[in-house]
C-alpha cells in the first residue's frame, strides 16, 4: 500500500510538472508572437522589388502592394515629385529609402504594418512622439446655424416659420398680413392701426398667446368696450427678420403659462443686410398704393363716396437699413415710415344678410363704395442693434426699438 501510494504520488507529481512545463512554453510562445515588429524586424525581412522610375506617388503605391505595408502620407507632399524606383531583393526599409532618395522626404514606422511619409523640415519642427502619434496645431472649426425655414419639418409638434423673404414677397398693407398663408394663425384688427393681435387656433388675448420681440414680451392689453380686450404688439414689417410660431402650449422660456402658443419675432440683424464676406451694406425700400384719402378733420360724420382714381397714390411707405460687420463688433440701424389714409369699401357682392328672424340686415354701417372711417395711420419706427465680442466665447448684444403712431381707433361700442 505504501509503495503503491508512493508511485501514484510520483505519477501525479510528474503530470503536474509536465503541465507546468507545457503551460510555460505556451506563455513564452504567446509573448514572442505578440511582440510588435520594429524597424529592425523590417530590415531582417527580405522581399523582391521591381518598381520602375516614375511618379513618387505611384512608386509608393507599388511599394505598399509588394511589401504588404500600409503607407500613409499627405498628397501634397508627393505632388510633382519623381522617384528612380528600385529593383532587387532587399529589406522593405532599404527599398523605401531608395524610393525616397532625392525627394527631401523621410519615413517613420508607426507600428509593425504602417509607415508614415513626411517632410524632413516638418518632421524636425514637429517630430512624432515615441508612441507614433503626431501633435497637430490648433484647428479652428467655425459653425453656422442652419436654415430656420426647415425647423418646422425637423421639430416635433406643430410650428411654423415666416422668413424675411416671405415677408418681403407678401407684404400686404398692414403688419398682420405677414401671417396670411400660415395655417391656424391670423391677426385680428389688422386694419385698425399698426398693431398685431395674434390668434392661434381660435385662442387670443388675456395671455393665451405670447408675442415676443427679440426674446422679450412686448404685448400691451387694451380695453375694447363690449368687444373685451386685445393684446397689441407694435412693430413695422420692414424691421422684421423672421417669425417663429409654436402652436399650443410651449415649454420654452417665452411660452411660460400660455395655452394658445408663442410668436417669436426677430428684428433685423447684420446677416439680413450684408452678403457673405461683406463688411458694409445698406438696404433701401419704398412702396406706394392707391384707394385711400387722407382722413378728414374731427368731428366728421358723413362718409365720403368719391373714391380716388386708379393712379391717385395717397399711401406711401419707405425704410432704410445700414449694417457693418467688423472683427470685434457688429452693428445695424434701421428706420421706417408708413403713411396711409382711410380706404374705401368695395362695391361688389351682397351688402345685406338675413338674421335668424328672417329680417334683412346690412352687413356694415359703411355702404358699398364709401370711406371706412378710422383706418388711417402715420407711423415711424427705428431700430438699433449692436454686438460686441471679446476674449473667447464672450459677447454682449444690446438693442433698441422705437415706435410711434398716429392712427384711427375703431371701437365696438
Amino acid at each position: 500500500m505504501g509503495l503503491r501510494a508512493g508511485l501514484e504520488g510520483s505519477r501525479r507529481g510528474g503530470r503536474r510538472l509536465l503541465v507546468a512545463v507545457l503551460s510555460g512554453s505556451t506563455c513564452i510562445g504567446a509573448a514572442t508572437i505578440g511582440a510588435p515588429l520594429t524597424a529592425n524586424a523590417q530590415e531582417a525581412r527580405q522581399a523582391t522589388f521591381d518598381i520602375p522610375a516614375g511618379s513618387l506617388s505611384g512608386a509608393l503605391v507599388a511599394f505598399g502592394r509588394r511589401s504588404g505595408l500600409q503607407v500613409t502620407y499627405r498628397p501634397e507632399i508627393v505632388s510633382n515629385k519623381r522617384s528612380d524606383g528600385v529593383s532587387g531583393a532587399m529589406a522593405p526599409q532599404e527599398a523605401l529609402s531608395r524610393i525616397l532618395q532625392g525627394s527631401g522626404l523621410t519615413y517613420d514606422f508607426t507600428n509593425a504594418t504602417t509607415v508614415a511619409i513626411g517632410d524632413r523640415v516638418a518632421a524636425a519642427v514637429a517630430p512624432l512622439d515615441t508612441d507614433g502619434t503626431l501633435t497637430l496645431d490648433v484647428i479652428d472649426v467655425t459653425a453656422k446655424s442652419g436654415n430656420p425655414t426647415d425647423l418646422p419639418y425637423e421639430t416635433p409638434g406643430s410650428s411654423a416659420y415666416i422668413s424675411k423673404q416671405q415677408i418681403e414677397r407678401f407684404r400686404g398693407t398692414s403688419p398682420g398680413d405677414i401671417f396670411k398663408g400660415t395655417p391656424g394663425v391670423v391677426a385680428a384688427g389688422g386694419h385698425n392701426g399698426a398693431k398685431l393681435d395674434v390668434n392661434i387656433r381660435g385662442l387670443q388675448g388675456q395671455g393665451r398667446v405670447k408675442v415676443a420681440i427679440d426674446g422679450t414680451q412686448q404685448s400691451t392689453t387694451t380695453w375694447r368696450g363690449y368687444q373685451g380686450v386685445d393684446e397689441r404688439v407694435y412693430i413695422d414689417p420692414d424691421l422684421i427678420g423672421g417669425v417663429s410660431i409654436e402652436k399650443g402650449p410651449s415649454s420654452g422660456a417665452e411660452g411660460a403659462g400660455t395655452t394658445g402658443g408663442v410668436v417669436s419675432i426677430r428684428t433685423l440683424n447684420v446677416d439680413d443686410i450684408l452678403d457673405d464676406g461683406a463688411t458694409y451694406g445698406a438696404r433701401l425700400r419704398g412702396g406706394t398704393s392707391d384707394n385711400a384719402l387722407s382722413p378728414p378733420s374731427a368731428p366728421t360724420y358723413g362718409q365720403r363716396s368719391d373714391a380716388p382714381s386708379l393712379f391717385d397714390l395717397k399711401n406711401g411707405s419707405g425704410s432704410v437699413a445700414l449694417a457693418t460687420r467688423q472683427e470685434n463688433f457688429d452693428f445695424v440701424a434701421a428706420a421706417a415710415r408708413r403713411k396711409t389714409g382711410n380706404y374705401f369699401a368695395g362695391s361688389q357682392g351682397n351688402s345685406t344678410h338675413y338674421d335668424f328672424g328672417g329680417y334683412d340686415r346690412p352687413l356694415s354701417f359703411t355702404k358699398p363704395g364709401e370711406e371706412v372711417f378710422n383706418t388711417s395711420e402715420d407711423t415711424f419706427s427705428a431700430l438699433a442693434k449692436g454686438t460686441v465680442r471679446w476674449g473667447e466665447d464672450h459677447s454682449l448684444e444690446l438693442g433698441y426699438v422705437h415706435f410711434e403712431s398716429d392712427f384711427g381707433e375703431s371701437m365696438g361700442s
